[in-house]
């Protein structure tokens, strides 16, 4: 993995001077790594506790706020800046006092949101990751077409 890249930033009498900045690739396997570390990604919904996914996810968000202009690469900087809009529409659903049944459903769409986003960030760079992203592979959309197709509906009697 090529870890760092080499911007010139001008010219002397002595050569080219310039500085070495992390790749996108590396930048963007250190984002993911972070989320990859979260509990709240593969943690069962039910034994969520919501103060510490509120905790967790206001970690992220402030490390994809500070992350999405790193990246030269603009699909990865995209993707973390859509990370850090999930994350700010979770905090703003799913408040400390939230009961269970909203924190699951919001926690669902959360992930749901990160998951892809880290799919698309993985196969781009192809990154290294321990999290599941299978869930993440098909959209809502697709899998309903899916079922459309592969059953035979009469709308009368449905």
């Amino acid at each position: 993995m090529t870890r760092y890249r080499w911007i010139p930033t001008g010219a002397s009498l002595t050569g080219v001077s310039g500085t070495l900045v992390k790749s996108d690739k590396l930048i963007c396997q250190e984002f993911v790594s972070y989320i990859d570390d979260k509990r709240f990604m593969d943690q069962w919904r039910d034994r969520e506790v919501s103060t510490h996914v509120l905790e967790s996810v206001q970690n992220v968000r402030v490390y994809a706020v500070n992350a999405q202009h790193a990246p030269a690469a603009r699909q990865a900087s995209l993707a973390i800046r859509e990370v850090a809009r999930a994350c700010r529409d979770y905090m703003t659903t799913a408040t400390p006092n939230a009961d269970q049944q909203t924190l699951s459903i919001a926690l669902y769409s959360l992930r749901k949101r990160i998951g892809t986003q880290l799919l698309a960030l993985c196969e781009r760079f192809d990154l290294e990751i321990d999290l599941d992203l299978t869930p993440y592979e098909q959209n809502g959309v697709e899998i309903l077409a899916k079922w459309f197709r592969d059953e035979e509906w009469d709308v009368a009697t449905h």
